[in-house]
């Protein structure tokens, strides 16, 4: 199985607050250069809504059960509660799956290193997810999906 989890802010945003239409009014996360413009408080968004490693955190999530070469047999998407092992920058994660050195704090922020003795596993997982992604661009671009140079 390979799941997606994305975090339920419908907990701590109730419907017609202004929180809520603050909230709408930003549509998103605003990230530029050298900063970023948040949809939702920084309690919100850099803590009770963001999906730290080692604690329980409220999603919503779609999961796909897969076939041994990866093709989608189901997909359940609901609400879920997740419990993440580990939270990656995304230059920690290309750096396990390329098999080099995890850059240290200064490269990607204030991040937690995988210990060594699981670092096989989370290269392991990543390299899984990694030949989806790739297969599912595959299947997208046969489809006649519009790659966009960004």
């Amino acid at each position: 199985q390979i799941g997606v989890h994305i975090a339920d802010v419908s907990y701590f945003v109730q419907p017609g607050s202004a929180l809520d239409s603050e909230a709408r009014q930003r549509g998103t996360t605003v990230y530029l250069i050298d900063q970023r413009v948040d949809m939702l408080p920084a309690v919100l968004s850099e803590n009770l809504c963001s999906l730290h490693a080692k604690v329980d955190r409220l999603a919503v999530s779609t999961i796909w059960t897969l076939s041994e070469d990866l093709e989608i047999l189901e997909t359940w998407s609901g609400r879920t509660i997740i419990h993440s092992s580990h939270k990656l920058a995304y230059a920690q994660a290309q750096a396990i799956l390329d098999g080099v050195s995890q850059p240290g704090s200064s490269g990607c922020g204030s991040i937690e290193l995988v210990p060594d003795d699981q670092l096989q596993q989370v290269r392991e997982n990543l390299r899984v997810l990694d030949k989806f992604a790739r297969r599912r661009r595959t299947v997208r671009e046969a489809a006649g999906a519009l790659e966009l140079a960004s």
